[in-house]
């Protein structure tokens, strides 16, 4: 029986709706990472034809900083724009060092994720005015099937709120609320969310502190913050997650 279909360099992958490709520019959606060959609307039923390996020229955030020789190149919330402080999924590693003043950095893309292939993704938390008591989601692109096996975070500035009284529990959008992070005060005395703590979450690394297994593509992390809103902080969570054969 023949089995080759191809080298994999390219791949023609059906939009589904809601997504849009654009000719040059990276694609990233649910572990799937590529160059677009043209343009393509999912909502107009169209195929586009992906690079999946190689060497390109990306464009960096306005915000992303100096990048280094090796270091992971994520996608900057599912933007086509990339940056190394890590809003979206990994989609590969840089080649050649870049001043932070740059516009571009080369990229060379990471395989498409493979059951028992673990993966990391890097979600920021930030303040900045001020969040309300209730859910603040942010978009990941992790795969259907995808288990979280070890989560972290690193606080970089202290949060705070009226009386320090809020909470802030961390969970999967639908499949494992607060399934990352139990609800615990800012104020709790373990200093859990003071500039400089760098702490797990529920995942340790253990298979039996896994998550649940993410039912759909694209499952928002969630943050919920209850008792007061907040009024400052900042932190990025750290995910390494795999899919399951």
């Amino acid at each position: 029986m023949q089995s080759y279909l191809s080298s994999g360099d390219r791949v023609t992958r059906a939009l589904a709706a809601g997504e849009t490709a654009t000719s040059g520019e990276l694609f990233s959606s649910g572990g799937f990472v590529g160059i677009a060959q043209a343009d393509g609307d999912g909502d107009d039923g169209d195929s586009v034809v992906f690079l999946t390996r190689g060497i390109f020229t990306l464009t960096k955030t306005a915000a992303a900083s100096a990048f280094v020789v090796g270091q992971p190149v994520y996608a900057d919330g599912g933007d086509a724009d990339v940056s190394h402080t890590a809003l979206g999924p990994l989609i590969g590693y840089c080649v050649e060092a870049v001043a932070a003043a740059a516009a571009d950095v080369d990229v060379m893309l990471a395989a498409a994720v493979a059951p028992g292939v673990k993966r990391t993704s890097v979600i920021e938390l930030d303040v900045d005015t001020g969040i309300a008591i209730g859910v603040t989601s942010v978009a990941t692109n992790i795969p259907a099937g995808a288990r979280i096996v070890k989560a972290w975070y690193s606080v970089e500035t202290t949060f705070t709120s009226a009386t320090d009284a809020a909470t802030i529990s961390i969970g999967i959008e639908t499949d494992d609320v607060a399934g990352i992070l139990a609800a615990v005060a800012i104020n709790d005395g373990s200093n859990p969310f003071d500039a400089g703590a760098f702490l797990d979450g529920i995942q340790t690394g253990e298979m039996a502190d896994a998550s649940e297994a993410t039912a759909a593509a694209g499952r928002d992390i969630d943050f919920t913050v209850a008792v007061e809103a907040l009024t400052a902080g900042r932190l990025q969570l750290f995910l390494e997650w795999m899919v399951l054969a």
